[in-house]
């Protein structure tokens, strides 16, 4: 399978390509395309649009463990919903990351429907 080059893709096109594959997918079938990703280990925050909480999001959407899935999902959903608060608050025209927020809390309430095989 080819590898995709995470650096060349915005956060929310990737949040989009996977939950695309983890909907048409058992979470096993699921497994074996997310391996053909390169970690986000050769990612920069520099290379990350909102490094405050794409780094954290991007690690949970990319875990293959189940158990460790969970406790990332748990713990970046605050994050994300921390942020989306302080946005909204600051009444600042935020709309790309606010977008960018939703599409991260979409895809991360899929990855809470999927159940292990």
């Amino acid at each position: 399978m080819t590898r995709i080059n995470l650096s060349l893709l915005t956060l929310a096109g990737v949040s989009v390509a996977l939950v695309q594959v983890l909907n048409g997918l058992r979470l096993r079938k699921a497994r074996n395309a997310m391996e053909s990703i390169e970690p986000r280990s050769n990612m920069s925050e520099e290379e990350l649009k909102y490094p405050a909480w794409q780094g954290a999001l991007l690690d949970a959407l990319l875990e293959c463990d189940v158990k460790k899935l969970a406790e990332k999902i748990a713990s970046v959903e605050p994050l994300l919903c921390g942020r989306l608060q302080q946005l909204h608050q600051d009444g600042s025209d935020q709309s790309e990351e606010l977008q960018a927020l939703s599409d991260g809390l979409s895809s991360l309430r899929a990855l809470k429907r999927l159940k292990p095989d």
